[in-house]
């Protein structure tokens, strides 16, 4: 039930699109929304590699194109998991903000995000007090964006492409 409140306000007209918006549009509390969204016991990379085994079987093409790209999320408060002063190229200037990697896939019959992972600056990995009220998982630690971007090719190592699209970020290691 709550998984269903959650995607429909992700694709409504609601201008946050963060938990406590989505929860009140959907005259819910916002605590069992955050927790869902936040800490939630479900396993999502399940639910991304079914969706990779669908993008390979649905619009796979041997002539396919990886996209990989970095994007920084502005953010007011500290709080949210890897927030620091960092690199933020939607506004071109180093803020305060989140960066995720974003794998993308295209070929002739459409295109679609099949993979994705914050990035958690070093800081964070190595600060015990806010991994445990962010839930990051024991497993997660820094890693560089472009190591990221490669253990995102690697987990969608099933969908065919030829091509890998990256800007400079990733191009130059």
């Amino acid at each position: 039930e709550l998984a269903e409140i959650v995607v429909q306000g992700k694709l409504s007209n609601l201008q946050r699109k963060t938990s406590e918006p989505i929860a009140y549009a959907a005259d819910r509390e916002r605590k069992p929304v955050q927790h869902f969204v936040g800490a939630g016991k479900w396993d999502d990379e399940a639910v991304m590699a079914e969706l990779r085994r669908d993008v390979a079987e649905e619009i796979g093409d041997a002539n396919g194109i990886f996209i990989v790209d970095g994007s920084g999320f502005a953010k007011k408060g500290n709080n949210s998991c890897g927030v620091a002063r960092q690199w933020c190229g939607r506004l071109g200037k180093i803020e305060n903000c989140q960066n995720g990697v974003f794998l993308t896939y295209a070929t002739e019959h459409g295109c679609i995000l099949v993979d994705r992972q914050l990035y958690l600056p070093e800081e964070w990995a190595n600060d015990p007090k806010r991994r445990k009220q962010c839930h990051v998982p024991q497993e997660i630690g820094f890693q560089e964006k472009w190591r990221i971007a490669l253990d995102l090719m690697e987990r969608s190592k099933d969908v065919p492409y030829r091509w890998v699209a990256a800007d400079d970020e990733f191009g130059r290691v």
